[in-house]
């Protein structure tokens, strides 16, 4: 339409207007001189405005209401390429690519007219075709009669910003250490997998945690850490196809998801592959660190989420450590029915430790020369209210994992020691015999607690006992899990009076060390060498520990005798002390009364 009103054309950008302002002061009275003075102020006001305008990195300009620029600051003309002369005849839909042209049309003047201001985000373009990501804001300015007179906008650069945020999303998505992708992409990745799958072909997800890397972390530093993550990461990346994603979950543990597997061969294959590719030596600090992994493999069932898919590798996983470490496990029916149940085991074992749902059973330690009754090992039972009395290996594991077995292995102490004091009330009163002592087992994350040194020692003191009275089991892999807060504490312990004994002596790598590290009263020789004493290198193990403990002042105490043949080879290769259902099955506290006596015996085999 000829006659309709020209189309307002956007600006490229928003100054103030370059001006000139001129008058004549007739007038001598105060009146005019306050005239001159506001026309002086006003032009100052101008001239720093335009400082401003001009010195600013931002582009700033006006279009006028027909849309033709009037004006354009030094920033906006070195960026359009337009001499001083000013932006004259220049066409502004050259300063913006064409789909930021489309939204000024559309949705930035039209807004501008009827609210008076915009603001967005638009893509501008230099003299030399550079795009540049610019945040803009535009006002549309009327004249008395309410015509539109100009439009002006002022323009940032955004290319800083924008670096910066791609900056912190890819730290956000990405291990720093390592370089590859963290949690977050790992399950969109995996999400967009699993909702892409078909019949023939399902996401599969390897699961892998390097084994012992804790002790290179302990022993060598975290810097030697950090060395080793890095080459696990990149033998990862060159054991995986161009369409997989490797990524770092968090810690030791990486995960790879593979887009479409057509089975769980398929995903095994993967995995041992992965395997095979980590599995070696990586030079630290001069020296080779030889190391291996468990994995877990689950591959995707329909309906799965990624949530489902990661969790059931990470049962997997849990199989593969279960099974000695080095080792690959795929989730199955099997598996998710333990993982069910072991939740329930969890969720029972929260209402035993306020229910009073928790046993001990007293199994005698013998002098295999005299058959005197030395001690008692306290050994846990659980009064489980439908699956009736559970042995410890039914539920310590998973106590051990969530963090349980502390509440619980608090309340064995106390309620050990307590139980023992009775014996020692009802010794006669001329009776300076000492009464059998109390073994107490202790586990790895107990040995951590800070309190423990002060919890011992109140027990001791509140059930009556001498603290020579109680010993604490402990076994080597308790004090590997951290050598020095572990070794402070039995220390602490120690100091106390309260005696400890090793536990599953000669199962371990550095057993003879911990006899020189701490102070060990009493070596359990592991019931696996009792049950092989035909064999004669084991003869020969159990023969060079006994002599080793005799030499140290160290009491032998022989675990699992279950034979008279047993507990007769072991009295003539010089060992102490035996324990085993040969001489008595663990017993409840209220029939120990023969037993628990300084003078109680067993018979032994001739």
């Amino acid at each position: 339409d000829s006659t309709a009103p020209p189309r307002p054309v956007p600006p490229a950008a928003y100054a103030p207007v370059p001006m000139e302002i001129t008058g004549e002061v007739t007038a001598d009275d105060a009146e005019g001189a306050s005239l001159e003075r506001a026309l002086r102020s006003t032009q100052s006001a101008l001239r720093r405005l335009e400082l401003l305008a001009e010195s600013t990195t931002d582009v700033i300009g006006i279009v006028e209401a027909d849309g033709t620029p009037s004006y354009l600051n030094r920033a906006g003309l070195d960026l359009l390429g337009i001499d001083a002369d000013g932006p004259a005849g220049f066409d502004p839909r050259r300063a913006y690519t064409d789909a930021s042209w489309e939204v000024l049309m559309t949705h930035a003047v039209p807004a501008a007219m009827r609210d008076g201001h915009w603001r967005g985000e638009l893509d501008m373009q230099s003299a030399c075709g550079e795009v540049i990501p610019v945040s803009q804001v535009m006002v549309c300015h009327r004249d008395a009669d309410g015509s539109v007179e100009f439009f002006g906008s002022v323009s940032r650069d955004m290319r800083a910003r924008r670096t910066l945020e791609r900056h912190l999303q890819r730290k956000a998505n990405h291990d720093d250490l390592t370089g590859l992708p963290g949690r977050t992409p790992i399950v969109e990745h995996l999400d967009a997998a699993v909702r892409a799958a078909s019949d023939g072909a399902r996401a599969a997800v390897v699961f892998i945690d390097l084994d012992r890397f804790k002790v290179v972390n302990d022993s060598l530093g975290h810097h030697a850490g950090d060395r080793v993550l890095c080459e696990i990461a990149r033998r990862l990346v060159h054991a995986v196809g161009p369409d997989d994603l490797a990524g770092r979950f968090g810690g030791d543990e990486f995960v790879v998801v593979r887009p479409a597997v057509s089975g769980d061969d398929d995903a095994l294959a993967l995995a041992a592959r992965i395997r095979d590719e980590i599995t070696g030596y990586v030079e630290v600090h001069g020296g080779n660190v030889h190391l291996t992994s468990s994995i877990g493999v689950a591959v995707a069932e329909p309906g799965a989420c990624a949530d489902d898919v990661l969790r059931d590798a990470e049962v997997a996983l849990y199989e593969a450590k279960a099974q000695g470490r080095d080792a690959v496990a795929v989730f199955d029916q099997r598996l998710r029915d333990r993982a069910v149940a072991r939740l329930d085991t969890e969720c029972d074992l929260r209402r035993a430790i306020s229910g009073d749902q928790f046993r001990l059973r007293y199994q005698p330690i013998v002098d295999l020369v005299t058959g005197e009754v030395r001690a008692f090992e306290a050994l846990i039972r659980w009064e489980h209210p439908t699956r009736g009395l559970l042995l410890p290996a039914e539920f310590l594991d998973v106590a051990e994992e969530t963090g349980l077995i502390v509440d619980i292995g608090r309340w064995v102490v106390a309620e050990a020691c307590r139980e023992a004091g009775t014996w020692v009330r009802r010794l006669d009163a001329g009776d300076d015999r000492p009464p059998p002592s109390i073994f107490v087992n202790l586990s790895a994350r107990e040995l951590l607690e800070q309190d423990l040194p002060a919890l011992v020692a109140a027990c001791v003191r509140s059930a009556g006992l001498r603290p020579l009275q109680l010993h604490l089991e402990i076994t080597e892999q308790a004090l590997m899990t951290d050598l020095d807060a572990a070794g402070s504490i039995v220390q602490g312990i120690r100091d106390g009076g309260v005696r400890f004994a090793l536990d599953d002596f000669g199962t371990g790598q550095s057993s003879l060390a911990y006899l020189r590290q701490f102070p060990i009263g009493v070596v359990k020789i592991d019931r696996s060498f009792v049950l092989n004493l035909g064999d004669p290198v084991t003869t020969a193990i159990i023969e060079g520990v006994v002599a080793l403990a005799h030499r140290l002042g160290t009491t032998t105490i022989a675990e699992g005798i279950e034979t008279p043949e047993q507990a007769s080879r072991l009295r003539a290769l010089g060992c102490a002390w035996g324990q085993g259902n040969l001489f008595s099955v663990p017993l409840p506290a209220c029939e120990l009364a023969s037993l628990a006596t300084p003078a109680a015996r067993v018979p032994l085999p001739v």
